[in-house]
């Protein structure tokens, strides 16, 4: 007698990607009256972005760092920038007639550490398979490398449908929106710790600091140094450090305006083919890269600037 065979459940269907890319949108670019017949998920790295929906009487959502949207395909839409720092956000657009989709749809979804996970693993992935336009807002289609790892697109497919799977379960728990919780004395005071720290980086942002001395002058020992830091944020301390420098050069380079050169030679870093090794290793893109992909009425004429109103 045959052994029964179990057919597994496919719980998201992804029939094809259309997009995969990320845009730092200044405040006096107005992305107006979008309207595709495929889904289409923001997510925020920076700055507060905001999606409003022409025709309908709802209020328009305001995104903050590290939150999501799924916008769903034959609506108009429009997005911006709110405030004075841009909104860097990380988009894929998507065909899928999947019916669980519309649970997740239009939605300000919070992320907690396993969600921003997934979706870098979505952006590193897709960033070895694919190559697209960053020049204009108006055409970002996505070709093909010809070195892809093997398995690439697949595995691009695999981490969009865990981040659902994942969003699906939270929403089951109603637990979308992360709180901090402060369950004892020692985790408030290693949170204490983590914001000192972080501002005294900060002050040091133009040097090269090491381990030792950050131990030093906070009377830590290394190996608390390393679990603050693996609690809070998820990585050893000078890679954060790291990552803050880089996260400032992008700003010089976002806002200032500032030459490559000038941007490396500020912060500190003693050549500038260092700093594009380090930009490009926690930004996932080189300094020249980031420069493209920044819009704004000035460089990306196709689009009009437009008065917005509430």
């Amino acid at each position: 007698m045959a052994n029964p065979t179990i057919r597994l459940k496919d719980e998201f269907n992804i029939e094809g990607i259309v997009t995969i890319h990320h845009f730092a949108y200044r405040s006096d670019f107005i992305f107006k009256s979008e309207y595709h017949d495929y889904w289409t998920l923001f997510y925020v790295e920076d700055g507060v972005f905001e999606i409003s929906h022409p025709g309908r009487k709802d209020r328009p959502v305001s995104l903050l760092k590290d939150h999501l949207y799924l916008q769903m395909p034959d609506e108009n839409y429009s997005f911006r920038s709110l405030g004075d720092e841009p909104a860097t956000v990380f988009t894929i657009g998507f065909y899928s007639g999947d019916e669980h989709l519309d649970l997740l749809a239009n939605k300000d979804l919070a992320c907690d550490e396993d969600l921003k996970a997934i979706v870098a693993s979505v952006a590193r992935e897709s960033s070895l398979c694919f190559t697209s336009r960053v020049d204009s807002s108006y055409v970002y289609y996505l070709e093909r490398k010809y070195n892809q790892p093997f398995g690439g697109e697949q595995l691009i497919v695999l981490w969009i449908k865990a981040l659902f799977i994942e969003l699906m379960r939270r929403r089951s728990r109603d637990n979308l929106l992360v709180e901090p919780v402060y369950d004892s004395e020692s985790l408030k005071r290693d949170i204490l710790m983590f914001e000192r720290i972080t501002n005294y980086y900060m002050d040091h942002i133009t040097e090269h600091l090491k381990i030792e001395q950050v131990c030093k002058d906070f009377g830590i020992g290394r190996s608390h140094l390393q679990r603050i830091f693996r609690s809070q944020a998820d990585m050893g301390a000078i890679e954060y450090f790291c990552q803050m420098r880089i996260s400032v050069a992008r700003d010089y380079i976002r806002d200032k305006e500032m030459s490559l050169t000038d941007t490396a030679k500020a912060l500190g870093y003693s050549s500038i083919q260092y700093f594009s090794k380090q930009f490009k290793k926690y930004s996932g893109m080189t300094p020249s890269e980031y420069k493209n992909t920044i819009r704004s009425v000035q460089n990306d004429l196709i689009y009009q600037q437009i008065h917005y109103t509430n």
